[in-house]
């Protein structure tokens, strides 16, 4: 009984260890050796030595004795970020991002204050690195929606800087180190949108006190204002122009006075399309934003000059009668001209040249 237990022991594992020739198959000699010893890793990995992917290799702090031993360090590389939309009424950002993931256990780190974090890529068929040091590479794609709050004082000629924090919600920075660094394809491709560009990508590391340590990929925007320079800006000083100049082109008489106010009260109508358009911009914050300033002054400046067409207006002039009128042209005549030359002047009745 016990040779015929001793042989099937040694006949399986003649068998996990059998070495299959592929170069039958037309496969050279070296690629034949290269698929035997993946073989024999993946053997020694996963059924010999038992793995269980459950388990944490994290050495926690209350358990270790060795002065020498360390938390577990876990490096983020950025390597892709392609920004969908920045939302300044909700003050969330929508992004896809690649990020390589350098560690031994990652299942625990989280994306911070995010409200949708989507892996692209199912976890079946991701593709991991296991160097034999322990160190291990995967690579991840997400698709995240994350707060970034927005400072709108020089809209729309504003820059934003969008913190993008990880960190583990079971471990103490002593037992896990969370740090990262940006790859330079990163910033070569075009990050942004057709309204903000993404100028630099910066990390950093906070601490808060001694059981939270957070680490950020710092996402720098820029935006884009040649739209609002066009819709809004510009329409706003052409009929602020305008306005004054058809208001004040000609003296200001009661004659005249509804005509001019009519232009101005169009223009305040149509500067009302151009707030409407900005309200939707820009976040309902207590800080009012530079191009918001900018309307409102426009509206001022029109509205003040309405007031002024109406307090200051000029009497309406008196029309003349018609001995007014021949005594003017008589007078003009005796300032020295011919006759001849006025010759209207003959035909108003009343009137003798001398």
């Amino acid at each position: 009984m016990l040779l015929i237990s001793l042989f099937c022991f040694v006949n399986s594992f003649d068998r996990l260890n059998a070495q299959l020739d592929f170069t039958k198959y037309g496969i050279g000699e070296d690629y034949s050796l290269f698929m035997n010893n993946m073989t024999n890793l993946n053997d020694e990995l996963f059924n010999k030595r038992n793995y269980n992917r459950f388990l944490s290799p994290i050495f926690l702090k209350d358990y270790r004795t060795a002065n020498d031993s360390k938390p577990l360090e876990v490096h983020f590389q950025l390597w892709y970020f392609k920004m969908f939309y920045l939302d300044a009424d909700t003050q969330q950002l929508t992004f896809g991002a690649e990020f390589i993931e350098i560690t031994i256990n990652i299942h625990q780190l989280r994306f911070l204050f995010s409200k949708t974090l989507t892996t692209i890529h199912d976890s079946s068929i991701r593709q991991v690195t296991i160097r034999s040091d322990g160190i291990v590479t995967m690579p991840t794609v997400y698709y995240v929606e994350i707060a970034c709050p927005i400072t709108v004082d020089t809209f729309p000629f504003d820059v934003q800087a969008c913190q993008i924090p990880i960190l583990s919600f079971l471990y103490s920075p002593d037992d896990i180190l969370t740090n990262g660094t940006v790859a330079p394809a990163a910033l070569s491709l075009d990050g942004g949108n057709g309204e903000w560009n993404v100028t630099h990508i910066t990390t950093t590391t906070t601490s808060f006190a001694a059981t939270m340590q957070v680490f950020y990929f710092i996402i720098h925007l820029k935006r884009v204002p040649n739209f609002y320079v066009y819709v809004i800006a510009l329409p706003c000083f052409i009929l602020t122009m305008l306005s004054v100049i058809g208001m004040f082109w000609s003296p200001n008489i009661r004659k005249e006075q509804l005509t001019k106010l009519s232009i101005g009260l169009t223009s305040l109508v149509s500067m009302t399309v151009l707030l409407d358009l900005l309200s939707t911009a820009i976040p309902k914050t207590r800080v009012f934003p530079l191009l918001g300033i900018y309307v409102v002054v426009c509206v001022g400046i029109i509205s003040a000059a309405c007031v002024v067409i109406v307090m200051f207006a000029l009497q309406n002039p008196r029309k003349k009668n018609d001995w007014e009128l021949k005594k003017e042209a008589h007078e003009r005549a005796m300032e020295g001209y011919s006759p001849s030359e006025f010759p209207s002047w003959k035909r108003i009745p009343g009137i003798h040249h001398l």
